[in-house]
């Protein structure tokens, strides 16, 4: 009789490679540890911004408007495909307390999966979307942008390992060689006439460098997949997975814009939606989305201490509003301007959506940690919930904007936002954890009346200055706006001492 297969081995017991997850050592003073680590996240994003304008002002004069409306039709696509990849299993690695390296293997080879299906997903939409966006050269950018899925899912527990460690220098200093990387290449291929393959190069090799890197940093390698420990790992697949729909129906919702542009007008209009859209969110994707860093698992790691919890709240907030309310204001006030100088003379048009796009910025500090803090206690039903309204006002607010045009969709969508979604959001926050509606009343509100102040002011000075070139507008208006918030730093202790430290950091890394 033949005898039956025996079980593929696993890992002994104490496994060593089980201490890349281990959290002891972090202790306490949360709170502090990642106002730290927001502090490079800062400087780093301060770098990122600088390098991507430069690039995306390149490209602007180098790629019409109407070849970057190629590039926004296919990325809705790759941007839904990307967020359901990861399959909230990273945010799983960052918010349990106990993880080993064979639940981790396991997580890595479901993303890969999961990354892999979707990718062969997209290639076969590539023939349905010409027919969708009645254009025949988006058919093969469907085909060439697939694998960015696959490497971005791959990359996905590398960057949960450096998270759930706090380990924020390494993880910005390796997407910030990534991400340069990938628009340098994006130029030259730009210089050499190859249009919106530029743009496309760009979007497919900024995941490859990443993943590169990224498995080098953390030093770490998963088992194989008959090594994987698949059924400790049922638990991160059930958070994850619901996690993930939550997600699914976020990105859906925050690009339908994109699929409406891009199916009801012009390349033209796609174009102009696209690039308004990218430079209205650099602030959060190369400073504020970073922080989750920082504050994701030090949220995490303060689930069971109220008060701790609500110290990295504030911490958070604080260290977010720094970004995106000054910059928020500028975009907002002096959205014309930016297009002018970064962009050029042919996507003037572009400037009307930018100004009502600069509300995403203005929004982002209140956005990000009221979801921070759902997630890290495990409300995911409730972000799950939360996700399905913020879609059916989205989708409602573009549909009552449409017949407005571009412009309209943008700005009835934007309202919604600040007079419907951010409130709901506050309410579900306050029920679902111990952050209560005086805390955050007294975090976001004096902010939001400052902005308002202060774009309504910028119009009326602006109104009054003689004609000038729009560089030297433009730098007026920013010297305004720093103006205004450093009188607002000035009047906080803790945004006065944030400031210190980042000038002490800045400081002592010249010295050195």
């Amino acid at each position: 009789m033949s005898q039956p297969p025996s079980p593929p081995p696993s890992d002994p017991p104490g496994d060593p490679r089980d201490k890349v997850f281990d959290t002891a050592h972090l202790g306490g003073n949360l709170g502090r540890r990642a106002g730290r680590g927001s502090i490079a996240v800062i400087l780093f994003g301060i770098i990122k911004i600088v390098v991507q304008l430069g690039t995306t002002a390149i490209l602007a004069r180098l790629v019409p408007p109407a070849d970057h409306g190629i590039i926004a039709m296919a990325m809705p696509a790759i941007l839904i495909a990307t967020g359901l990849s990861e399959f909230g299993l990273a945010d799983a690695v960052i918010q349990r307390d106990h993880v080993t390296h064979r639940m981790a293997s396991a997580l890595f080879w479901t993303n890969t999966a999961i990354g892999v299906l979707l990718a062969a997903i997209i290639a076969l939409l590539a023939l349905p979307a010409i027919t969708f966006y009645d254009e025949p050269r988006i058919g093969p950018v469907f085909l060439v942008l697939a694998p960015t899925v696959v490497f971005a899912a791959m990359g996905g527990q590398f960057i949960a390992i450096l998270r759930r460690q706090m380990q924020v220098r390494q993880i910005e200093t390796t997407l910030l060689f990534a991400t340069v990387g990938a628009l340098a290449v994006a130029v030259a291929m730009a210089l050499a006439g190859m249009s919106y393959w530029a743009i496309a190069a760009q979007i497919v090799l900024q995941p490859v460098f990443s993943l590169v890197l990224l498995s080098w940093q953390t030093g770490w390698q998963p088992s194989a997949p008959t090594r994987a420990g698949f059924v400790e790992a049922k638990s991160f697949l059930t958070f994850g997975g619901t996690l993930a729909i939550s997600r699914l129906i976020g990105q859906l919702t925050q690009n339908l814009g994109f699929i409406i542009v891009g199916r009801v007008f012009s390349p033209f209009e796609a174009g102009l939606y696209y690039r308004s859209w990218t430079l209205a969110n650099l602030p959060q994707q190369r400073s504020v989305g970073p922080l989750a860093s920082v504050f994701l698992p030090a949220f995490s790691r303060a689930k069971s201490n109220p008060e701790e919890l609500i110290a990295v709240f504030k911490r958070a907030s604080t260290r977010i509003a720094l970004i995106t309310m000054p910059v928020g204001v500028g975009i907002c006030a002096g959205s014309d301007l930016i297009v002018a100088v970064v962009l050029g003379n042919q996507w003037t048009e572009t400037a009307p959506l930018l100004a009502w796009l600069g509300i995403l910025t203005l929004q982002a500090n209140a956005m990000y940690t009221l979801n921070w803090a759902l997630i890290a206690l495990g409300q995911v039903r409730a972000v799950f919930n939360y996700r399905i309204f913020t879609a059916l006002v989205t989708a409602a607010a573009l549909i009552i904007g449409l017949r407005f045009g571009v412009v309209g969709m943008v700005a009835a969508n934007m309202l919604a936002i600040v007079v419907i979604l951010l409130p709901v959001l506050a309410v579900v926050v306050v029920r679902k954890s111990p952050i209560k509606l005086d805390v955050i009343a007294a975090t976001f509100l004096p902010d939001a009346a400052i902005a308002a102040a202060s774009i309504g002011g910028i119009f009326l000075i602006r109104s009054a200055l003689p004609s000038m070139p729009a560089f030297a507008e433009l730098v007026i208006t920013a010297i305004i706006v720093a103006a205004i918030y450093a009188v607002r730093i000035l009047m906080s202790p803790g945004l006065r001492s944030d400031v210190a430290k980042v000038a002490e950091l800045v400081f002592r890394k010249r010295k050195a």
